[in-house]
């Protein structure tokens, strides 16, 4: 029983490191891909039952990883990163000049009367 015992503490014991290893690595390489601070990044394992596949999150963005490797020190980006929420919404629509009426923009026009002189030249 005592031998049990010691085997699985000691399993357990050579199996952390790989998941810390892992969370560790995918942090690394968020950081490097996004340029965003150590401590404003989360790791998680969203799928129990795929022990390779993490998601990073932080600065508003959310990537997939999937490790490799004895220790999980290979680490690569799966498909395309998320951008959570963008900050401030969506992008306010700049006006033009020609917007502030509400039908379609026509070219001026000269007045019907002829055309207005201009100030007179000191």
């Amino acid at each position: 029983m005592l031998f049990r015992t010691r085997f699985f503490a000691l399993s357990l014991l050579l199996l952390a490191p790989s998941c810390l290893l892992r969370s560790n690595t995918v942090t690394d390489r968020f950081v490097g891909e996004f340029k965003c601070s150590r401590d404003r990044v989360t790791v998680e394992r969203p799928d129990k039952n795929r022990p390779d596949f993490y998601r990073a999150t932080g600065c508003n963005r959310r990537a997939s990883y999937q490790c490799s490797g004895d220790y999980g020190e290979f680490c690569e980006r799966i498909g395309q990163p998320e951008t959570i929420n963008p900050e401030g919404g969506a992008l306010p629509a700049i006006p033009t000049p020609d917007s502030s009426s509400s039908g379609p923009s026509t070219p001026p026009q000269p007045p019907k009367d002829g055309p207005v002189a201009g100030p007179a030249a000191p």
